[in-house]
Parts: C-alpha cells; sequence; structure tokens
C-alpha cells in the first residue's frame, strides 16, 4: 500500500490504553473495502412511511385551498396542521399493525386493506379536527369528502410506485440477503434445504457453510454445499464479503457448543440466528425470525441496518468534516513542533482491526524517538518511557497525538464513538 512521504510506519507505536504496556497487532494484509450501507426490508419499508407521510401532509395541505371552493374557511395553517396529523396517525396505524412489510406492497389485497383500514380511523380523526376548527363544515359535508378522496388517491398511487420499486430492487437482486450456515448435522441440512429449495429460496443467497469441529476445507457436503472450513475460515471470509445472516444451525442439545460459537463469531457484523421448533413454545419476550419460512431466535444482531447506517454515515462526514476544520490550527502547530524537534516524520501508521474486523491502518502523531532497530513489538513502556520526546510528552498529555485519527473517519476507516473517533 503506498504510504505518504511523512509517514514512519515502523516507528513506536502508541495504543489506545497510554500508560501500559501493550503490544501492537501483527499488520495483515489489506483486504477489500465492505459497504456500510447496504439495501434491506427495512430501508425500503422506512421509505415507502415517509412517502406516506409527505403526500398525505402535502397533497391534503395543497388541495384544501387549491382544489376546492370550501363554504368554511380554514386557514392555510390550520389545513397543514390538520394533514400533518392525519399523516401522522395513518402511518402510526400501518405501522403498528404491520403494514409497512415488503410482502404486502407485492399484494394488492394486502395493500389496500392496509391503506383502507387505516384511512377509515384518519377520516373519522379528520372530520372531528375540521369541525373543531370551524363549525360551519358540518352543513357542508362535500368538500370534505373530496379532501379526503384527493390524499387517498395519493396514497394509492404511492403503492402502486412501492409495488414497482420492489419489484425493481428484486430483478437487480438488492433485497437478496447474504447468509452463512454453521453445521453440518441434520439441522444443518434442513436449514439449506429451507434456503435453497422453498419458494422463499429466491430471497437469499448461500455464501457458503462451516463447521464449527474443523479447520480447512473439506470434500464433505451439506445440501450441495462443500464444507468450507471452521470459525477461522469464515473470519478470514467475513473480512472480504459482506453476510447478512449467520445461521448457527446446530441442535439444542449441544447448547454449550453453540454459545461458543456465537461468543467467537460476535465481531462479524450479521444478524445471528438459531433454528427452533416453536409448536408449543410461548414466545411473548424472545426474538422469533422467519429465514426462508423457518423459525429461529435472533440472538445478535447487524448494527447499522439500512436508515441506521445512511444516519451513522452521515454523522461521521459531519462531525469527522467539522472536527478536522477545527483542530486543523492546533494539528499545524503540532506538525510543525515534531518536526522542529529532529526533523524525523510527522505521522505514523498501526495496524488496527476495523469492521468486520478487517484490518486498516490508523494515523497518529509520532510521539517517540525514530530508532530503525525498533520494530514496536514491545509497545510503550509507561509514561517515563526514554524514547518518548518533549513534544511528544506534551502532544500525550492532552491528547492531541489522537486528533490524525479523524482523517481515518473520513476515510471510512473509523467511526465516530465519543470523545475520541
Amino acid at each position: 500500500m503506498n504510504r505518504p512521504p511523512l509517514l514512519h510506519p515502523a516507528a513506536p507505536l502508541l495504543t489506545a490504553s497510554r500508560g501500559h504496556e501493550d503490544a501492537p497487532e501483527k499488520p495483515r494484509p489489506h483486504t477489500a473495502q465492505i459497504p456500510l450501507l447496504r439495501w434491506t426490508h427495512g430501508l425500503v419499508n422506512r421509505l415507502v412511511l415517509l412517502t406516506d407521510w409527505l403526500l398525505m401532509t402535502i397533497v391534503g395541505a395543497v388541495a384544501v385551498h387549491t382544489l376546492f371552493q370550501m363554504p368554511a374557511t380554514i386557514t392555510p395553517l390550520q389545513g397543514l396542521v390538520i394533514a400533518g396529523l392525519q399523516a401522522t396517525l395513518f402511518t402510526g396505524l400501518v405501522r403498528r399493525f404491520g403494514g409497512y412489510r415488503v410482502e404486502r406492497y407485492e399484494r394488492w389485497i394486502m395493500a389496500l386493506a392496509d391503506i383502507l383500514s387505516g384511512f377509515a380511523v384518519v377520516c373519522v380523526f379528520a372530520t372531528v379536527l375540521s369541525v373543531a376548527f370551524v363549525p360551519e363544515n358540518l352543513t357542508h359535508p362535500g368538500w370534505m369528502l373530496a379532501w379526503e378522496g384527493t390524499m387517498l388517491g395519493a396514497l394509492l398511487v404511492d403503492r402502486v410506485a412501492a409495488r414497482e420499486f420492489v419489484r425493481l430492487v428484486d430483478r437487480k437482486a438488492l433485497l437478496r440477503r447474504s447468509v452463512v450456515v454453521i453445521g453440518a448435522g441434520e439441522r444443518a441440512r434442513e436449514t439449506m434445504f429451507h434456503l435453497t429449495q422453498t419458494p422463499m429460496s429466491g430471497r437469499y443467497e448461500v455464501l457458503g457453510v462451516y463447521d464449527s469441529r474443523r479447520s480447512g476445507a473439506a470434500e464433505e457436503t451439506v445440501g450441495g454445499y462443500k464444507l468450507r472450513g471452521g470459525i477461522n475460515e469464515l473470519r478470514n471470509f467475513a473480512q472480504t464479503h459482506p453476510i447478512d445472516i449467520i445461521v448457527v444451525a446446530m441442535p439444542w442439545s449441544d447448547a454449550d457448543d453453540i454459545f461458543r460459537v456465537i461468543e467467537d463469531i460476535q465481531w462479524i457484523s450479521a444478524d445471528v440466528v438459531v433454528p427452533f421448533d416453536p409448536i408449543g413454545y410461548q414466545h411473548f419476550s424472545a426474538s422469533v425470525v422467519y429465514v426462508a419460512g423457518k423459525a429461529g431466535l435472533q440472538l445478535l444482531y447487524r448494527p447499522f441496518k439500512g436508515t441506521q447506517g445512511l444516519l451513522k454515515i452521515a454523522e461521521d462526514y459531519v462531525v469527522g468534516a467539522i472536527g478536522v476544520l477545527v483542530a486543523s490550527p492546533i494539528m499545524l502547530i503540532a506538525a510543525i513542533a515534531i518536526w522542529l524537534e529532529d526533523r524525523g516524520p510527522i505521522l505514523f501508521m498501526q495496524s488496527r482491526s476495523g469492521f468486520n474486523d478487517k484490518p486498516f491502518a490508523i494515523y497518529k502523531f509520532r510521539t517517540m524517538r525514530v530508532d530503525p532497530a525498533d520494530d514496536g513489538s514491545f509497545g510503550t513502556q509507561g509514561r517515563d518511557d526514554p524514547r518518548i520526546t518533549r513534544v511528544g510528552r506534551v502532544l500525550r498529555r492532552l491528547s492531541i497525538d489522537e486528533l490524525p485519527q479523524l482523517f481515518n473517519v473520513l476515510r471510512g476507516e473509523m467511526s465516530v464513538v465519543g470523545p475520541r473517533p
């Protein structure tokens, strides 16, 4: 990997836990970038919900004054308030009863039932509000019916658009979820059948099957897929391939092994599901999900799904950019001071584990003297380490040496999680 000329990769290293003896991680090969933001069912559902709300609010506010001759006067602000409240109530009801789901947009009967049931409540609510604003509206109900009908028409148009949008993302396989299966027994074979042989199989892509009790690939197959190895092989695979779901397809009689596997894979950014038979089981407090129609307990959740990932990316870039602008005078002074003290390099890089255990090079200001014979394997030997320069002691005390990590944030390698990146 090409390095800027001012970087010194072999300089003594500084870990996040300053003042403790801590050896750095060994550098690992550079791997491909895994996108944080990917299409999900939740992201599509939130987009449809937002569109519903905007259409009802905008169309309702505009139509009440431009399309109909109202016998009683409602001010533009009152019309906007009523339309906005209707939109909030409608989207809340439809969401509460599961109407914002991809599979419901695809079926006209379900989509129409969701809209009509939610809108019936909204019409009663809107009538009460409009009469409360202007009691004379009771004697002229026609314009109210036309007004509500316009918003209902807008919602129907939105459902047509949602259906076509879902078809589009399906054709492009944007909603297809990537699955990894752990297990080699009967439960794993049953899981593979549901993932590959049922009508729901088109929404899933099996990336591989792994067996936690072995290491290295094997000729044995599970559901037509060769075993790709154990947890170590899965670790390497997860660094370069986005995984949505990990199904731990092991019998519940091996509960100790199941939880050991979950502990070993918890660093992977994926939903972790353990299949089970829900017959006769009350799961009011459990998180039960269905993967290709097969019930499972969801024990871990993939962070930053859909909209959450979009908001987190926006937060990191905004905060990172502001941080660089605010801290640039301080970083400039620190860079000049480091260079003037011994004319050595200003920055150095250290290998760290990032998203999905993917290695990346973290940036820091150099706070120790340059020693070509020191590969940094002993880490920092406390605050009184004689290798620390005078400028370095000041930078460490004020945590200024960490500021270049803001550039790692802007590169998408780190995230802003608190006082430090």
